[in-house]
């Protein structure tokens, strides 16, 4: 296939405009794809308020649910039932401030360096720039709202145990793995240290597939561990892991990223300058709706 400059072909008087977007697409999504994003996967994703008045999102929790009653015939004949109201409060998602990457080119720039497509160079590395920026602000929103924790059993290491016990935790708050494989969250590090352990045990329960490919971006069973969908990364923060259920519903979500302007590329020509602009921007907001399907794991 013939390879085609980004900026010749953007410049040229026999392209439709209509084709022009998604030129700038293609490179944007080309270097988003190459940024290793893996906090998104475990929180629900809602376009609502895309196109709609407001910039916030407001949703119905319980505060305090029903009870089961119980009534004997006499009573029922001469008091009748007793209704119920439970309370209700509202979380709030808000829409944050405009997230934006600009950059310009000048023709100087292109006309010592010909042989490269600059255009096509900065699109797919601001691709990857906003893409890595995205994904950890999910990890930094699911670190600040988590609800459940444990310290390492051993300082300074990430062991069986430690998952096993936080598990524990997420279970008493009725996440069970059972019925929604969570994800964990570790570090290289963190990594290595889980294989090591003598305490893990290899069998269908606890991992199905081989140990070596643990951690692999391919979403399948052979990234189990103690029940957990695992997921590598250098962008979790040291000495720490993090288990994470995401809601099977996404009317009820446990966590959410609420898109209001998706990503937007825009470009406008500068003949004052000698140069072309480019602006790249999103607004979304993201909250943890219940805290207890988050859990972290210190000082490992």
């Amino acid at each position: 296939m013939t390879n085609f400059n980004v900026n010749e072909t953007l410049l040229s008087s026999a392209l439709p405009s209509e084709l022009l977007p998604f030129l700038l697409w293609n490179e944007i999504l080309v270097g988003i794809k190459a940024a290793r994003q893996v906090f998104g996967e475990a929180i629900t994703m809602s376009s609502v308020l895309i196109g709609e008045t407001g910039s916030e999102i407001s949703m119905p929790v319980l505060t305090s649910g029903f009870s089961v009653s119980s009534i004997s015939e006499s009573d029922l004949d001469t008091s009748g039932y007793v209704a119920q109201t439970p309370t209700m409060d509202h979380l709030q998602v808000l829409v944050g401030d405009q997230i934006y990457l600009a950059f310009s080119i000048s023709d100087i720039l292109k006309e010592n360096s010909p042989k490269y497509d600059y255009v096509a160079i900065l699109l797919r590395e601001a691709g990857r720039t906003i893409g890595e920026y995205t994904d950890s602000s999910i990890r930094d929103t699911l670190w600040a709202g988590y609800g459940n924790s444990v310290g390492a059993t051993v300082a300074g290491k990430l062991a069986f145990d430690d998952i096993v016990n936080l598990l524990q935790l997420e279970k008493e708050d009725k996440f069970y793995p059972d019925d929604n494989t969570p994800f964990l969250y570790i570090s290289p590090e963190g990594e290595a240290d889980l294989l090591k352990d003598s305490r893990w045990i290899n069998s269908h329960r606890y991992a199905v597939g081989s140990v070596g490919n643990m951690g692999s971006d391919t979403a399948g069973e052979q990234d189990i561990y103690c029940d957990c969908r695992v997921r590598v990364t250098e962008t979790m923060k040291a000495g720490y892991a993090m288990i994470v259920f995401k809601s099977p519903d996404d009317t009820d979500p446990y966590s959410i990223f609420a898109w209001k302007r998706p990503l937007t590329v825009k470009t406008e020509r500068s003949e004052m300058y000698g140069r072309q602009a480019w602006y790249i921007s999103e607004r979304w907001g993201t909250k943890v709706m219940q805290p207890n399907s988050v859990g972290l794991i210190s000082n490992c």
